[in-house]
Parts: structure tokens; C-alpha cells; sequence
């Protein structure tokens, strides 16, 4: 759990993409989003996989992720 605080970046995205794929799948009208509840699986899917995602400028660079 203290790898998603510090990876605010993916997580971020990672939770705007759960929040999209619960829309999806309760067909919720949202401007600019087009509503097809099958979509809401792979939604879901990939904003769990950015949750345990780490940073782009964490992986493999110079910036330390210290877990404190």
C-alpha cells in the first residue's frame, strides 16, 4: 500500500481509469466518453496494472523511491 502514495503519477491514472471503467459498466452518460459496458473490463484491468505501476522517471533512472 505505501508504493501507491508514493507513485502518485500511475496511480492517479490508475484510479481515473477504475473510476471510468464503474462508469462504463453502470452505463453513466458522461460528456465525451462514449458508454459501451463492455468496455469496462479492460478498463478495469489496465487501471489496476497502473496502480502497481512505478513512475516512469523512477524505473530504470536516477530518482530513488524511498519507502518510508
Amino acid at each position: 500500500m505505501k508504493s501507491f502514495m508514493i507513485n502518485w503519477k500511475t496511480s492517479s491514472a490508475g484510479v481515473l481509469m477504475i473510476a471510468t471503467a464503474i462508469l462504463s459498466f453502470l452505463s453513466v452518460k458522461v460528456p465525451g466518453m462514449t458508454v459501451d459496458p463492455s468496455t469496462a473490463g479492460p478498463l478495469l484491468i489496465t487501471g489496476i496494472g497502473l496502480l502497481f505501476g512505478k513512475d516512469g522517471n523512477v524505473t530504470g533512472g536516477t530518482v530513488s523511491q524511498d519507502t518510508k
